[in-house]
């Protein structure tokens, strides 16, 4: 739900900056696949410190395009990020009706910061 609601975001964001007129489900897609991928460096920082766990060892920009291009065949898959986009411009919630510019940079503000939290954490 939080991918989806990240995914609207970025596609609101992308309509809006007009970045990508032909597909604006790309703004979106970056959008969840630069969370995603932060939110997997946390995720394996934790299990080597924790588990002693080295994560395979694979170029930072393969993995990256791995990650978003199954983003994106998820959210082109028979047009979902439209449908998507289109349930939640129907919600009426306040939360919905926020600035995408605020929710994406927040978003990434908190990401990024755990991944420095936990960095530090686990090179103590």
């Amino acid at each position: 739900m939080l991918c989806n609601y990240l995914f609207y975001k970025g596609y609101e964001l992308s309509i809006k900056t007009k970045s990508h007129e032909g597909y604006p489900v790309l703004g979106g897609v970056l959008v969840v696949g630069m969370w995603i991928t932060c939110n997997l460096g946390i995720v394996l920082l934790l299990l080597s410190y924790y588990f002693n766990f080295s994560p395979p060892r694979i170029n930072r920009y393969i993995g990256s395009f791995v990650i978003v291009t199954s983003i994106l065949i998820y959210y082109s898959y028979k047009g979902r990020g439209h449908k998507i986009a289109e349930r939640y411009k129907q919600m009426s919630h306040p939360i919905y009706r926020l600035n995408p510019y605020i929710v994406v940079f927040g978003s990434f503000m908190l990401s990024l910061g755990l991944l420095n939290i936990v960095g530090h954490y686990v090179n103590t």
